[in-house]
């Protein structure tokens, strides 16, 4: 996740900020895939019940629509351009994964100077592209 300083904020507390970051964070459609995949993946490995994750996905569509996470979009010829010249710089050192690659990718096509993740690789690959790590 990150967010881009130019987008305006919100006036309402919403998850993002229950992370202790303000919104609005940016939303693209990688990271969006992958929120509703882990929810249904942590109903898998039995983390929550189909009525829990109900309720989060609930909760992340009202943050969307009240301004808490900006839709963005990216070219996907700039994005696979900045994917494979990180994976060249980075992946031998830090053993990053493609998925990993893409979101710091993303944001740093976004202009976004901030990046917050709860993944190690993922963090250590945006420090190193010189994003500023949220905690």
């Amino acid at each position: 996740m990150c967010r881009n300083p130019t987008v305006p904020q919100p006036e309402q507390p919403s998850s993002a900020t229950r992370l202790r970051y303000a919104p609005p964070l940016c939303l693209t459609d990688i990271l969006e895939m992958e929120i509703v995949n882990a929810l249904h993946g942590k109903v898998f490995r039995h983390e929550m019940t189909e009525s829990e994750r109900d309720q989060c996905l609930a909760a992340f569509h009202a943050d969307v629509a009240a301004g808490f996470w900006q839709r963005v979009t990216i070219g996907p010829t700039s994005l696979r351009n900045r994917v494979i010249a990180i994976a060249s710089r980075r992946t031998a050192t830090h053993g990053c994964r493609t998925l990993d690659i893409l979101h710091v990718a993303a944001a740093l096509e976004l202009g976004c100077v901030d990046f917050l993740s709860f993944d190690h690789r993922q963090r250590s690959v945006a420090l190193a592209e010189g994003l500023n790590i949220v905690r």
